[in-house]
């Protein structure tokens, strides 16, 4: 699945560029930025949770809390929202047209770019008892923790590097040759790509 690969190098290339959300709510600068950030916040909880196993209403508090300190910082009252509704309708695409997989890694790493918590605390497995390098490796690489985590949901099992990687760069490209295959064999396809049904969608994307 050659798009697939080539929607998660894109993904990297995009969080590659450093700001942050926070620093624009103190400084009321770019509303639209922060706007951006809760709008991916916001998809997150609603469409990833199971994939990156991460806990819905601790990342809706912390979108709440992101919101309001944009109004404390000056945005007019209304405006943040506003804006943010303005981006449904782009999350509702991204979530037709793009693998349910790779879209939950893209918004993962935008919003860790951004400088806000994701609710990716770590890869599939316990850290402390990491047992090889590239265990090791992983660990103190967090852009890394969604990749894994992912392919731990599609694979039900703890993920964990496969070969004997000593940069990031080669954990990576492990990852992403991982979750080609899996998906494109059709290893968990269906579930991989599928839609949470019954999710409230108007209200989390709120």
């Amino acid at each position: 699945m050659k798009t697939f690969a080539l929607f998660l190098s894109l993904v990297i290339l995009a969080a590659a560029q450093p700001c942050s959300a926070r620093d624009a709510v103190v400084k009321g600068r770019d509303i639209y930025m922060v706007a951006d950030t809760i709008s991916n916040m916001q998809y997150l909880s609603a469409f990833c949770s199971d994939v990156l196993d991460i806990d819905a209403a601790s990342m809706n508090a912390r979108t709440t809390a992101l919101a309001q300190q944009g109004e404390d910082a000056g945005f007019r009252p209304g405006a943040l929202e506003a804006i943010v509704e303005g981006f449904r309708d782009t999350r509702l695409l991204d979530r037709k047209l793009l693998p349910r997989v790779g879209s939950c890694i893209q918004k993962e790493l935008l919003v860790r770019r951004d400088g806000e918590r994701t609710g990716v605390t770590g890869p599939s497995f316990d850290c402390p008892g990491a047992s090889t390098p590239a265990r090791t490796l992983l660990c103190r690489n967090p852009e890394l923790w969604a990749f894994d985590r992912a392919l731990a949901w599609v694979e039900k099992t703890d993920a964990g590097p496969r070969v004997d990687c000593t940069t990031t760069d080669c954990l990576r490209d492990d990852y992403v040759s991982r979750l080609q295959v899996t998906l494109d064999g059709g290893f968990e396809v269906k579930r991989a790509a599928g839609r949470r049904r019954g999710t409230p969608l108007d209200g989390a994307l709120r």
